[in-house]
């Protein structure tokens, strides 16, 4: 909530702002962290490219979904990232072409390590999901 009051910039970046971004059409990303302007600067006008990123950005998310299933139900992990796909939350978040869809994939990953890292009393896990959260949230917000 602090970031979306403190951001006086917080309109006009929704999928067109990015999009219009990646086709050099629109205005520089002067609110995003350098390693988003990086990204978004090697990604092609090619909207079948932007739908492969949007794909694989969602399946990697459904990996740790499935992952973080598998520590606590290990007979049938893998019913949990169907659900989750089948949520329409989880659909239309994917389905947008912003900034945070890089981010979500390494929240789910983060979430998978911590729990497990609690779960096998193993400190050095638990870090690693900390250290993903931290990129995720200060790099690529």
């Amino acid at each position: 909530g602090i970031y979306i009051t403190a951001n006086p910039n917080i309109i006009g970046t929704d999928s067109y702002f990015f999009l219009s971004h990646i086709c050099e059409q629109g205005t520089p990303l002067t609110n995003e962290t350098e390693l988003t302007r990086n990204i978004f600067a090697n990604i092609p006008c090619n909207i079948v490219i932007i739908k492969i990123i949007q794909f694989s950005c969602a399946l990697l998310a459904l990996f740790g979904v499935v992952q973080t299933a598998n520590i606590f139900h290990k007979k049938n992990p893998w019913l949990a990232g169907i659900f989750v796909f089948l949520a329409p939350v989880f659909f239309f978040e994917f389905a947008k072409f912003e900034s945070e869809i890089f981010a979500y994939p390494l929240l789910f990953w983060a979430n998978y390590f911590i729990l497990k890292g609690i779960k096998e009393k193993k400190w050095l896990e638990q870090l690693g999901g900390l250290a993903l959260i931290g990129l995720a949230t200060l790099k690529l917000r």
